[in-house]
């Protein structure tokens, strides 16, 4: 009987203990109402600072992805406008070619001619490959934009329309690179009346009867 009943304990004492139970969760089962308040208490911290440490880690990573974005962009930016400056000069080798053209003497040999024209169209086929095209200006009015007016003049076009343009404005993609300098239409002239000029009415001759 003494056997029987020391057998029967060790099965009790072999329920009460969990082996899949971990060691921390057995403290806290065996531990008083006031040993676990500050237990609870620490908890909630540690809980905040993993929730703050996972808020400043997504703010983080977004402001990373947002430099990575701008480091694009700038980079892109920098590959299509990054020749702005070196346009700007050949711009002016242009114009020098486009003058010479104009004001070469008629009887100089046409061969000089041939080889300016040939340059010139060289010139403007490398601009056409790197993004680079005129302002157009024929027939259009005014742009601030586009345009710098170096002048007003009175014509019979419309008022603000261009009549006249006196260096060619030059777009880099969609970037200005410089303005059109054209001369602007005031409308046609407006005649001055003049008091001497003024002839009053005739005055109507009246039949007596």
């Amino acid at each position: 009987m003494a056997k029987i009943s020391k057998v029967h304990q060790t099965n009790e004492h072999q329920e009460t203990e969990d082996p899949n139970v971990e060691p921390e969760i057995k403290l806290v089962q065996n531990s008083s109402p006031d040993e676990i308040t500050p237990l609870k208490e620490e908890v909630g911290r540690l809980d905040s600072q993993l929730k703050e440490m996972r808020n400043k880690y997504a703010y983080l990573y977004a402001d990373l992805e947002n430099v990575k974005k701008r480091a694009v962009t700038e980079r892109s930016q920098m590959t299509k406008f990054g020749s702005e400056y070196f346009a700007k000069d050949l711009l002016e080798v242009i114009d020098n070619l486009e003058r010479s053209l104009k004001h070469i003497p008629k009887d100089i040999h046409s061969g000089l001619r041939e080889g300016l024209t040939l340059t010139l169209s060289q010139f403007k086929a490398v601009l056409e490959k790197h993004g680079i095209s005129p302002i157009s200006t024929e027939g259009q009015q005014f742009n601030p934009d586009f345009h710098e007016a170096i002048g007003q003049v009175n014509s019979n076009q419309p008022h603000g329309s261009i009549v006249h343009e006196e260096r060619r404005g030059y777009r880099l993609h969609d970037r200005l690179l410089r303005p059109s300098r054209v001369l602007v239409s005031g409308g046609p002239e407006q005649k001055e009346t003049n008091e001497n000029d003024f002839e009053p009415p005739e005055k109507e001759e009246i039949n007596e009867v």
